[in-house]
This record gives C-alpha cells, structure tokens and sequence, in this order.
C-alpha cells in the first residue's frame, strides 16, 4: 500500500490504526445497542481514532495547502524574479514540505519549477529525475529536464554527486565526460568556467580549477564567488 503524499509513514500508520479502531467501536456499539446494554462507557473512546484520524487528515490538508502556495508563488517569481518576498516564502514553503514523502509525478513537478524559480537548478533537476526514472514518457518532464539539464547544470550536478560518493569511479567518469564535452564548445560564460572550476577540484585537480577561475575572473572582474573558490583553492594547492 503507498504513503498518500505529504504524510510521515507514522502518520500513515497511525491513519490506517485510527480507521481500524474506529470501525471496532462501532461494532461493539452495534453489539451493545443490540444487548441492550448501555452505550455511556463506550462513547467517550471514540475520541481516540478521531484524534488518530485527524492528525494525519490536518497534515495532508497542509501540505495540499503548501502545494498550492508553492505554485503561486512560482508563478508570482516568474512574472517578477526580484520579488524578495515572494522568494523569502517559496523557500520557506518548500523547507517545511521538504522532509515529507512525494511521490506523485504531477507533485514532484510542480516542487521542480518551484526549486528552479529560487535558484536552486541542480536539485529542481534532480526531482525531475526521480519522475522520469517512473514516469520516463512524461511529456512534461521531458520538457523540464530540457530545460533544466543545461551543460553547466549537468556539471554541477555530477560534481555534487562526486563528493557525496567520492569513491565510485562511475560517477567520476560521468563528471569528466560532461567537462570534455562542455570545454569543447566555442564560448563558455564566466559563470560555467567557476562551475567547471569547482568540478574539477573535486576531482581533486587544483591547478587546472585555478586556471578555469583566473580565466572567469578576466572576463567578468565581479563575478560572484570566484575570488573565494580561488583562495580556497590556493589554500589547498599542493606544495
């Protein structure tokens, strides 16, 4: 039996025991009623699978809530990027359903633009991913993972995966695959060369990272970020 989205699968147990406990009481109610017995002693347990059921029925109800926002305010993002309002409560909204379990396509999606809407590519993309992976005849994720797969997002994604598994050589081999293929093209932006320059220090290839970051920093002398990479990465440069 699958979780229904936005439920804890404690919660999901405790719907599932409230519901069996709620239909036990009213066949002993349907017994007593019969016997004649009285009914007082039994009525205030009813409070119990009202409560079990309505806890998990409030948080389903408030993510379904959280999902509605969410597609507000990417769209809100979406006709208005500098809106630092909208963007302070789209990332709120997706911290409080982020732990909770989604497995609906259409769901996931709609989380994807909204992770994409704040910045955040690499893990819109990942979502996207995880629909195509059961869903691979999406019409609509097929489209986002166009439009979310760009080349520098490819990297930055392999280059996360890289470090989290700093051991599987197969991952490595998809992360260098994805540099060569990039570098070839005839002209790369100052913020892909830093991308580029990150994934190759995780590769554990300082001098090539601080060549790819001088590179960025002489085509745009502002770029965000790049003269912290390079002092990390002289830090860790071997002697």
């Amino acid at each position: 039996m699958q979780i229904p989205d936005g439920l804890h699968t404690y919660e999901f147990v405790l719907l599932l025991m409230g519901v069996l406990l709620f239909v036990t009481l009213l066949v002993l109610l349907v017994v007593f009623a019969v016997q004649r017995r009285a009914l007082k002693g039994l009525i205030p347990f009813f409070v119990f699978p009202i409560a079990m059921v309505g806890f998990p029925g409030y948080q389903k109800i408030s993510f379904e809530n959280g999902i509605v926002t969410i597609e507000k305010l990417t769209q809100e993002l979406a006709e208005n990027p500098a809106d630092s309002s909208a963007r302070a409560e789209l990332e709120n909204t997706l911290a409080e359903i982020g732990d909770k379990n989604v497995t609906t396509p259409a769901t996931l999606l709609k989380i994807s633009k909204a992770q994409a809407a704040i910045g955040d590519t690499v893990k819109a993309l990942r979502t996207v991913e995880a629909v195509m992976d059961n869903e691979p005849a999406s019409s609509e994720g097929k489209r986002l993972e166009r439009l979310f797969g760009t080349p520098r997002v490819k990297i930055e994604k392999s280059a996360l995966d890289v470090a989290d598994n700093p051991r599987d050589s197969s991952k490595r081999i998809v992360l260098r695959r994805e540099l060569s293929e990039l570098l070839r093209t005839p002209e790369v932006s100052a913020g892909t060369l830093v991308a580029v320059a990150k994934a190759h220090a995780v590769l554990g290839d300082t001098a090539k990272a601080l060549m790819l970051v001088d590179s960025a920093m002489k085509k745009d002398t502002q770029l965000r970020g790049a003269a912290e990479l390079r002092s990390r990465l002289l830090i860790h440069r071997p002697r």
